[in-house]
């Protein structure tokens, strides 16, 4: 699946060969409404043809322009690997698309560059995060955003207590063997016995169980160790995880219950309410840390300065506004931003620009739903020194 990264965000923010067509839409794996993907890409794809004819493009210059994008319909290859949304950009002598798990509401923009702020929801706060929901008999680890969660594949982790430690004990110090409960058919259960076994050897044997969950789960995670993790179990369990847990991004929110009664939709509604409490609360105090610090120049919610100080890698923490734009350009060769009230011919969302070069420089960057961030300002950043 193509996903975007850091640097298809510069290629796409620099681009100036205009117009530039951006197209957001939402698809699905299964089910009818898979049908209609195709169907809702080509009317978008017409309304964007009908876009180019209004700015001066004949119709057959338009159809060129739009043939790469419109052989995507009949492509039933393609449709059938679709993730939650798809993002298509198109201009002369360029083309690239986006299968992302994000659900992009439909839309539709020609203009003098590309329209890439919902993209930045891969890289920002709001984007993904892990799920594990843990108990005495699984360990099951789930990517997640914010429409939709999948299990990942980890044949490596022990699901449960019986199997993490059948070859982990000395038989001398734990045994178990497995009988079956009533009424639940040929299901089997655990028992554990051995020497002294009580509530100290329960304890024991969760934690160990925890150290070798939380072991073997590490080649599945390190790729994405800034990813936000979200447990899932009962309280007991989860607090002797988090005491063998080595995983640095394991949030103080949980989903609180037996996870193997969750369904995974109810599992993900939980986890997404967890996440977004956890989520909304670094905002907030990002945002307080930043007005404390404005004067001493470790913040700023001047865009002309965050602008330059994000493009030097300077930025550590960046909030910009999802409704909101700051037009203007940046020369990179004078480190001169200009802002301007009225759109001019060339100018670019400076607040794209931010975002982009704050995390090809492994800073942290926010989306906040309002039209301000701090006053009246679009955009607020703390620095990672004084500049």
């Amino acid at each position: 699946m193509e996903k975007v990264t850091k640097e298809d965000l510069l290629q796409l923010i620099h681009h100036d060969q205009g117009p530039c067509v951006s197209i957001y839409m939402p698809t699905h794996r299964i089910g009818e409404e898979t049908k209609q993907d195709p169907i809702r890409l080509r009317n978008l794809l017409r309304a964007a043809s009908e876009q180019l004819v209004s700015i001066g493009f004949r119709r057959p210059e338009a159809g060129d322009l739009l043939a790469e994008a419109n052989k995507l319909f009949a492509n039933d290859s393609f449709w059938m690997h679709q993730g939650e949304g798809l993002a298509v950009f198109i201009a002369p002598g360029f083309f690239r698309y986006f299968r992302e798990p994000y659900n992009y509401a439909e839309m539709l923009s020609v203009a003098e560059r590309f329209h890439i702020k919902p993209l930045l929801q891969a890289f920002s706060g709001n984007g993904e995060f892990y799920v594990l929901a843990l108990s005495q008999k699984q360990a099951k680890l789930h990517e997640a955003t914010r429409d939709g969660m999948n299990e990942i594949p980890t044949p490596d982790v022990p699901q449960g207590v019986a199997e993490a430690l059948k070859y982990d004990q000395p038989e001398e110090q734990l045994q178990f063997h497995t009988r079956a409960p009533r009424h639940q058919g040929s299901k089997r259960e655990a028992i554990f016995h051995g020497h002294g076994v009580g509530i100290d050897d329960t304890k024991e044997n969760a934690l160990r169980y925890s150290q070798i969950v939380d072991k073997t789960l590490q080649k599945y995670l390190k790729q994405k160790k800034n990813q936000p993790m979200v447990l899932a179990g009962v309280n007991s369990l989860l607090s002797i995880f988090r005491e063998a847990n080595t995983y640095p991004n394991v949030i103080s929110n949980a989903v609180i219950g037996n996870a193997e009664a969750l369904r995974p939709k109810e599992l993900h509604t939980k986890a997404w309410s967890a996440i977004t409490s956890h989520l909304e609360g670094q905002k907030g105090e990002l945002i307080e840390q930043i007005s404390e610090m404005v004067g001493n120049d470790r913040a700023s919610a001047e865009g002309q300065k965050i602008v330059a100080a994000a493009y030097g890698g300077r930025v550590d923490k960046l909030i910009i506004s999802n409704r909101n734009q700051m037009l203007g350009k940046f020369d990179a060769s004078t480190m001169q931003v200009s802002v301007n009230d009225t759109p001019q011919p060339g100018d670019i969302d400076l607040l794209d620009l931010a975002a982009v070069h704050t995390l090809r420089h492994n800073g942290g960057v926010y989306l906040i739903d309002a039209e301000h961030v701090l006053g009246a300002s679009p955009i607020a950043a703390l620095f990672r020194y004084d500049i």
